[in-house]
């Protein structure tokens, strides 16, 4: 009953409530370091070029994550209009996916697997969505 009150008893050194601050302060303190944002480059570099690959480093890595954005945007696109069954509107959307998708495989970005998969299943699905508009 002491050591919730915060009185220490004879056996104890320490009561529970300050173990439990000190155990708070040290999370606190661990996880301070973890909250830096990770898009930031890192200043680690003390050598002229190696600043400068980080710094180009970080603008590839933006362009690529804005290209591999814009694929997805298109590839979800395409997909929503199938799904909505506006045929009209899906072969728009899948003739737009198809050229951004094979843009990414010219960068590098996307493996020509994945690419080819992609472009199969929307040209599935759109083949599938006229076929029930037809019969």
């Amino acid at each position: 009953m002491a050591a919730v009150t915060g009185q220490a008893s004879a056996g104890e050194s320490t009561s529970v409530l300050t173990r439990v601050g000190q155990t708070q302060r040290i999370r606190a303190l661990a996880g301070a370091h973890a909250r830096r944002p990770t898009s930031q480059v890192s200043p680690l570099a003390n050598i002229k070029s190696a600043a400068k690959k980080a710094r180009q480093a970080e603008k590839h890595r933006q362009r690529n994550v804005a290209l591999r954005t814009r694929m997805r945007s298109a590839i979800k696109k395409a997909v929503k209009a199938t799904g909505a069954g506006d045929a009209t509107a899906a072969t728009t959307a899948c003739q737009a996916a198809v050229p951004a998708i094979d843009t990414m495989v010219s960068k590098g970005l996307v493996h020509r697997n994945k690419a080819a998969r992609h472009k199969s299943r929307l040209n599935k699905a759109l083949k599938t969505l006229k076929a029930s508009k037809a019969g």
